[in-house]
């Protein structure tokens, strides 16, 4: 079974997007990542990772704010675990969805109505992408199965998931369970747990104009080579799924000549 480990990052209020990131692998290259992950974990003396929490013990050293290098020095060895286990060639790879919530509030009352709000939109469209990248391996024995952080809003991703199985026929054959885990007890919601984290400073480099963090390029793009598969929904992109789905809906409603 191939395992999508996610996590959702982001706020309109904070951060004018809601995104949902993560990783997808065989549960053999999860293994694997266990198996490395806790040795390094335990040698910082962590009983578990929330990145956040740790740079601000590590990183900041006082300072009002570490430089990338900073940053990047003391994620290393997480991020190379990530690399070893779960972003070499035929392995994994990593996951993430932006929804920019400018883009949604653009939308009209009725394009709404088949576009859910953008931490919605994020988490169904990055299990889509992450079915899409593994479409040729799945099959009714080999399924999806999807890992998500807990938080409060558990009980709307799980509505949703059940109404996207119920609304995708292709879906609901090669989607299996999800459950929610907490990311003190799962590792594997740690590493989407940085990747959230450092998703969330590239963002906000972007929108001032500044370059990729030192840590996010080394995490995503090692030696140039990208190991996410990502996509932002800006207006164009959030309009045209809605025209798509607007469209289907139309065309499922006609009656059979």
């Amino acid at each position: 079974m191939i395992h999508a480990t996610l996590d959702d990052v982001g706020t309109c209020g904070n951060d004018g997007m809601a995104a949902v990131v993560g990783y997808v692998a065989y549960k053999a290259n999860w293994d694997l990542f266990n198996s490395i992950w806790k040795p390094r974990r335990e040698a910082l003396g962590l009983d578990y990772l929330h990145t956040s929490e740790f740079l601000r013990k590590y990183a900041w050293f006082g300072k009002v704010e570490p430089t990338d290098d900073d940053i990047y020095k003391c994620l290393k060895p997480f991020i190379d675990t990530v690399h070893m286990s779960l972003t070499q060639p035929e392995r994994g790879f990593g996951v993430c969805v932006v929804t920019m919530c400018d883009a949604y509030n653009a939308l009209s009352r009725e394009e709404k109505k088949v576009v859910p709000e953008p931490e919605l939109n994020s988490f169904e469209l990055a299990i889509g992408l992450s079915a899409l990248q593994v479409k040729n391996e799945l099959t009714e024995e080999n399924t999806l199965a999807v890992q998500m952080d807990e938080s409060q809003n558990a009980p709307a991703l799980l509505k949703r998931y059940t109404l996207l199985k119920a609304e995708n026929d292709t879906l609901k054959r090669f989607l299996g369970a999800i459950c929610f885990a907490d990311d003190k007890l799962h590792q594997p919601v740690q590493a989407s747990d940085m990747l959230g984290y450092l998703t969330l400073r590239a963002w906000r480099n972007y929108l001032a104009g500044k370059e990729w963090p030192t840590a996010f390029r080394n995490l995503v793009a090692p030696e140039g080579r990208r190991n996410v598969a990502s996509v932002v929904y800006d207006e164009k992109k959030l309009k045209g799924l809605a025209q798509m789905r607007l469209d289907l809906k139309d065309r499922m409603a006609m009656p059979e000549e």
